[in-house]
């Protein structure tokens, strides 16, 4: 069977079972055989491996992914996608194509036993929601090497202190270790999107370790911090709820960590915001 990343099968399966690439669920049909190579290469398939793929549309990863993995699980929200992959590739066993918006499925249902690995082209408009849904599952999973607008992607790897680094990046980094896979044009795609994508690999429980009194302190603290970027942490972090302290005490416990209540929140690293957290809620 032909690969269908090639802009002739693409176009040819689009006219042939009459599919509109829909733009409220972002679709975009990857026509770049090297694309693909550099998809699984990133996320080093093995045939140990079982591998849910978000939005498979017309297939371009699923088919080289039933060549290397022990097995597919494609979940995809359109039905005549759904309907054409399992036409395609619905002879092989050990594929199981799901009619679902990923962020409605049961994780835990399907990522049972085995070792799995995610791998997506995610939805521009619902980048965060997935990545939340997936990070938050507390699920074994072994990485999730996914594409997503080059934006969002710079986020989700920013250092501290550079104008990318914000709330979606600590909220990632504290769940997973976060490595760049390198920009994906348009013209890699079609209809050729507005923006350049990038490729990610995350890999959950390899972060940079961070100890806190709770995960929603944490969160707390990180939401004051980013809400108010221009102000300096002292400021900042008197908005916090459940905590009534006097602006002379809480520089107290601010500087007790060794960090200068002046500082912004954009300067400070995972461990540093952790230390905060420890600080401020633990007395």
């Amino acid at each position: 069977m032909a690969s269908v990343a090639n802009p002739s099968i693409v176009k040819q399966l689009v006219r042939e079972h009459n599919i509109r690439a829909k733009k409220r669920w972002g679709q975009h049909f990857l026509i770049s055989p090297p694309v693909v190579e550099r998809v699984l290469q990133l996320a080093d398939i093995t045939a140990e491996d079982r591998v849910l793929e978000i939005g498979p549309g017309l297939g371009a990863l699923t088919e080289r992914l039933l060549q290397l993995a022990e097995r597919v699980v494609a979940v995809e929200i359109d039905a005549r996608l759904a309907a054409l992959l399992r036409q395609r590739l619905g002879d092989d066993p050990r594929l199981q194509v799901i009619e679902a918006d990923v962020l409605a499925v049961d994780l835990a249902e399907i990522i049972t036993g085995g070792r799995w690995k995610v791998v997506g082209n995610l939805p521009y408009y619902i980048t965060s929601p997935i990545l939340k849904k997936f990070l938050e599952s507390a699920l074994p999973l072994q990485s999730l090497t996914l594409m997503m607008q080059k934006e969002v992607a710079q986020r989700l790897a920013a250092s501290p202190g550079g104008k990318d680094y914000g709330l979606l990046t600590v909220a990632v980094q504290y769940y997973a270790r976060v490595l760049p896979g390198g920009v994906v044009s348009p013209g890699c795609f079609w209809p050729q999107p507005e923006v350049e994508s990038a490729l990610l690999k995350l890999l959950p429980g390899q972060q940079e370790a961070v100890e806190v009194c709770s995960r929603e302190a944490f969160f707390e603290v990180a939401r004051a911090l980013f809400g108010q970027r221009r102000k300096i942490m002292g400021n900042a972090l008197q908005s916090l709820k459940g905590v009534a302290l006097e602006r002379r005490e809480l520089d107290r416990r601010i500087r007790r960590t060794g960090i200068d209540p002046g500082r912004r929140g954009e300067t400070l690293s995972l461990p540093e915001i952790a230390l905060l957290t420890n600080s401020i809620y633990l007395e």
